[in-house]
């Protein structure tokens, strides 16, 4: 059978992803593209973000800390879905940067808590309701049991593919230079 030409491709071909790999991630990417769509490009914490190299995944951390309260790293961890030292390092930047302050437990003083800084915690809990305010229209829209069966199932897929880069990072430490 001889290869198929470009001219033999359809330009606009409306048939279905077969991959549900890709699907997923497509629509994922979607997902996180609406949500970003209404953060505005000249908001004070987008240029505060950018002008001091954090990801998301500050941002959200920052965030946690502003809606859900101090707690110490060890639960920050686990909310945010991290190993511990990532967490710490995490905690550390978003000291050095002034978004999380730490301060001593008073019920326990050998603990520390870590809790959004007063100068920024209004902004990132504004900036938490304004993107959760949309998504939770949606999640009412598909109902309870759905969007309680994909968050059940994002979670899985975050375990899984977590287990699958440790296993691989392990088997990759393993191997025997040539």
């Amino acid at each position: 059978m001889a290869p198929h030409s470009s001219d033999d491709v359809p330009l606009h071909d409306d048939s279905p992803i077969a991959d549900p790999a890709l699907r997923v991630l497509l629509a994922m990417a979607r997902v996180g593209q609406a949500l970003r769509r209404g953060i505005s490009p000249n908001s004070p914490l987008k240029e505060f973000v950018v002008s001091n190299d954090l990801t998301l995944r500050h941002v959200l951390g920052a965030a946690l800390l502003a809606v859900d309260g101090p707690m110490n790293v060890s639960a920050f961890a686990k909310k945010m879905s991290i190993a511990l030292p990532t967490a710490s390092v995490m905690i550390n930047q978003l000291v050095d940067v002034g978004l999380v302050d730490r301060r001593e437990d008073s019920h326990d003083r050998r603990r520390t808590l870590v809790c959004a800084a007063p100068a920024v915690e209004e902004v990132l809990r504004e900036t938490v309701a304004s993107r959760l305010k949309p998504l939770r229209e949606a999640l009412a829209h598909v109902g309870e049991s759905d969007a309680a069966n994909l968050e059940v199932a994002l979670a899985q897929i975050g375990d899984i593919i977590e287990r699958v880069d440790q296993d691989s990072l392990h088997k990759e430490s393993l191997r025997l230079p040539n």
